[in-house]
């Protein structure tokens, strides 16, 4: 058949998406939800029918990246491919247009998950030739990149949530796909590869801390203000001057003097935080009750009250 529906109804539908996958066989088209706007790598599609409202940012650009696959040859010799179309017929353009970020479900995310979208935040980052024309700059970017490849190669492919993301592993164990990352690669290395990477460092403080250090470095490098997470690592830091009978803190007195002013945080070079993001992460663990931010919600109820009435009437019930 010239074309088929494919999505989690039919039986045997692997080698239906095989088949798709194969240039040379039917189906040519393929109808779907949800199974193959993800994951699916085929070069030769040239048309996309958007028919359902995407409110995702992620899925949106991931569904995009069906497109995008380069593919040599397509039309003849020389003749590549060099464009695709996109068919909106429920006007997800405008929405993103009017909607930047899209609106993502909510979901908790682990310490180390958010630490790993921030050191893939400065990868992005880093890539500008402001940046790679500092050998400094350009050896810390790589340095986290090699982080993530070794990260993915430690994966249990036994696993079966590993295994559902075999497409994206393959596409990030290859350095290669790490020199640009572009928004599609970028939501799904967010989406795919950091929800799954493990951490062997259990020391929590510790991470936290790291956690706000990579966020004010983010924070700096955007432009944007990095005031709450400078003020928080200042609490820390002062916490650990209390501690003045344990000799790993006061080896570290003069470091830890300087780390307890704002200024600091605002001024100091990236590399000089990055150094004491790394001795003073290890101090954490000495401190009993780190402070936590204080947040000030101003809430204001409405009471309204209705008068309730006797009876039924089917009109107030038409949709």
């Amino acid at each position: 058949m010239f074309a088929r529906v494919i999505d989690n109804q039919v039986n045997y539908v692997s080698p239906l998406i095989e088949d798709f996958q194969n240039p040379n066989k039917m189906p040519q088209i393929a109808v779907s939800v949800d199974m193959l706007d993800t994951g699916i790598d085929i070069p030769e599609v040239l048309n996309l029918v958007f028919f359902k409202p995407v409110k995702s940012k992620i899925k949106f650009w991931q569904m995009i990246g069906r497109g995008t696959r380069l593919c040599k040859n397509l039309f003849g010799i020389d003749k590549h491919k060099q464009q695709f179309y996109i068919f909106d017929c429920c006007r997800n353009f405008e929405f993103f247009e009017e909607n930047a970020r899209g609106i993502e479900a909510q979901s908790v995310q682990s310490l180390t998950e958010k630490i790993y979208n921030l050191k893939l935040d400065l990868i992005v980052e880093l890539e500008n030739i402001n940046y790679q024309s500092q050998e400094e700059y350009k050896n810390y970017r790589e340095e986290l990149v090699e982080e993530f490849l070794k990260k993915i190669t430690e994966l249990n492919t036994d696993s079966f949530i590993v295994r559902n993301k075999a497409v994206y592993i393959d596409k990030f164990s290859n350095p290669d796909n790490w020199k640009h990352i572009d928004n599609i690669s970028y939501m799904e290395i967010r989406e795919n590869i950091i929800p799954i990477l493990l951490s062997e460092d259990s020391d929590e403080l510790a991470k936290r801390f790291d956690n706000l250090v990579y966020g004010l470095q983010v924070a700096r490098i955007t432009g944007k203000s990095t005031s709450v997470q400078g003020r928080i690592l200042v609490e820390l830091v002062e916490e650990l001057k209390k501690l003045g009978t344990i000799p790993e803190v006061v080896s570290e007195k003069d470091r830890i003097e300087k780390a307890s002013e704002p200024e600091y945080w605002e001024k100091s070079d990236f590399f000089e935080i990055e150094k004491t993001r790394t001795i003073l992460r290890e101090l954490m663990k000495y401190i009993d009750n780190p402070p936590r931010g204080i947040y000030t919600v101003d809430i204001r109820d409405e009471l309204k009250v209705s008068e309730k009435k006797e009876g039924y009437n089917i009109q107030e019930r038409k949709l």
